[in-house]
């Protein structure tokens, strides 16, 4: 396979990152105080994903925040397929009820991911593993 293309982009959400956020995907204030906000975003983004389906770990919980801001500022929802590498996993190896972490499966499949917890190096190490 081959990479053709991505789009990526920090946010400022406009408040406080919890420390328990940070801790999760390591983006800290002052990665993010002079980025734009989400409605200065959104529109090349839905340029950039346009109908196409969207691949993600536990991709309904990026969905449901995309969509709150689609809904504050432009009153649509994306409407996108998704598939959701997660419950693919989930499924086929271990129970249904069973979360299992990204940073589990490039354990399980021994793939090196640098910039981990960001959506970019998240999705860059998947596709490459």
């Amino acid at each position: 396979f081959k990479i053709v293309d991505f789009y990526n982009a920090f946010i400022n959400p406009q408040m406080k990152i919890p420390p328990s956020s940070i801790d999760w995907h390591g983006i800290t204030d002052d990665m993010v105080k002079d980025k734009p906000i989400a409605i200065e975003v959104m529109p090349e983004f839905l340029k950039f994903v346009s109908d196409n389906p969207i691949v993600g770990h536990h991709i309904g919980f990026d969905v449901k925040m995309i969509n709150k801001e689609l809904g504050e500022f432009f009153g649509c929802k994306l409407e996108n397929y998704t598939i959701d590498t997660m419950l693919l996993y989930s499924n086929a190896i271990v129970r249904k009820d069973t979360h299992v972490s990204l940073d589990y499966l490039f354990d399980v499949y021994n793939v090196v991911c640098t910039g981990r917890h960001t959506a970019l190096g998240g999705a860059l190490a998947a596709a490459e593993g």
